[in-house]
């Protein structure tokens, strides 16, 4: 029977815990994404904020939908905010369009 290269078990050893520890750390990542997601949405829910969505990628948060008008843009941001880093919260958030005021007509 033949002998392996004495480097080629540390080798193994050497790729077999990189591959774990990726494995690990991606793992890891998704379970963070999901709870920060989770409880900006919940902090959200329970404020009455339904039209605001939530994207995140590693530590960062992505708000996006349209507010109906910028006291509530303003109010989304801060209750994720409170949940989170504010550093983190990449501001997505539009604002409706305000009606227009028709202006009165004058006569003498």
């Amino acid at each position: 029977m033949k002998r392996l290269p004495p480097l080629l078990a540390p080798l193994a050893a050497f790729a077999l815990a990189a591959v774990l520890a990726g494995l690990a750390a991606l793992a890891a990542a998704m379970v963070i994404e999901d709870r920060t997601r989770a409880s900006i949405e919940t902090r959200l829910a329970s404020a009455g904020v339904t039209w605001v969505s939530v994207e995140t990628n590693g530590l960062q948060v992505r708000l996006s939908g349209t507010a109906p008008d910028e006291a509530a843009r303003f109010r989304a941001v801060n209750l994720a905010a409170a949940e989170i880093e504010p550093s983190r919260i990449r501001d997505d958030l539009d604002v409706a369009a305000a009606k227009a005021f028709e202006a009165p007509k004058f006569s003498v």
